[in-house]
């Protein structure tokens, strides 16, 4: 409808500057169309030169027309100097909003590039889940439950830093432990101290963690593999009762980690 619009008002004689710049509006585009007095005469310096005496808004556009072609003159100023561009087509009921499209396109080729966004902060992301530690050794008195809390401070994408706290309840005995954490993308590397508590005896164990974090929507799985440099051993009269073994199996899932309030 539009078009039908502006073929009709083409048919009773609209000037063209007119047509130009009611496609220019329909294209969404702002260019300040030029006719002073004289202007259409003069050279490209004195125009130019008129164009800042007079601190006319830029862009800037005039019309120079031929005998089969319109063309569309469009300046633009920075500091120190001025641009000048061209986009001419043939005459004719079209002319105006192809000149439209091709001020849009050079424009849109002037436009400066998005400015970057901030650089991402720093920031603390606290994370829990639920899971299990597998011993290897078949006297470690079975599987164990595991509760894990953790909190990391970001320090640029994709590494992190924090600490842990991982309390472990199995088959006649408890754990917790408490130790630092690092991240460097879906990796991990963890050293823990355990207090670990069995029916005989209570002691301390190290542990490292090595380990990587699968993102899965809202939530996070967690394999690690977990080394003790101390095997723990508990012997009586008639044999080995207890062997904690240096090797554990652990997968926890959780909600995915968030930033802490």
């Amino acid at each position: 409808m539009v078009r039908l619009v502006l073929s009709l008002v083409d048919f009773l004689g609209v000037p063209i500057e007119d047509r130009l710049q009611q496609e220019l509006q329909l294209a969404d585009v702002d260019v300040t169309m030029v006719e002073a007095e004289g202007f259409a005469v003069a050279s490209l310096e004195d125009r130019l030169a008129l164009l800042r005496e007079r601190e006319v808004a830029s862009p800037a556009a005039w019309i120079t027309l031929k005998e089969d072609t319109v063309q569309v003159s469009l300046a633009t100023f920075d500091s120190d100097r001025a641009n000048v561009r061209l986009v001419a087509v043939p005459s004719g009921p079209d002319a105006p909003a192809e000149l439209a499209l091709g001020i849009r396109e050079i424009l849109t080729q002037l436009a400066p590039p998005p400015l970057a966004g901030p650089e991402p902060r720093s920031s603390l992301h606290a994370s829990v889940g639920l899971g299990a530690v597998v011993p290897t050794q078949g006297l470690a008195l079975g599987p164990r439950l595991l509760l894990q809390a953790e909190g990391t401070w970001s320090l640029g994408s994709p590494a992190s830093i924090g600490g842990m706290l991982a309390v472990q309840l199995g088959r006649d005995q408890w754990r917790v432990g408490l130790g630092a954490v690092g991240r460097y993308g879906p990796g991990l590397v963890a050293a823990r101290l355990d207090v670990a508590r069995l029916p005989w005896v209570t002691w301390l164990q190290p542990r490292l963690d090595i380990g990587a974090t699968i993102t899965l929507s809202r939530f996070w799985a967690e394999p690690r593999l977990s080394w003790a440099p101390q095997r723990d051993i508990v012997q009586q009269r008639t044999g080995r009762i207890y062997d904690s073994g240096r090797i554990e199996f652990v997968i926890a899932i959780g909600l995915r980690q968030m930033p802490a309030r």
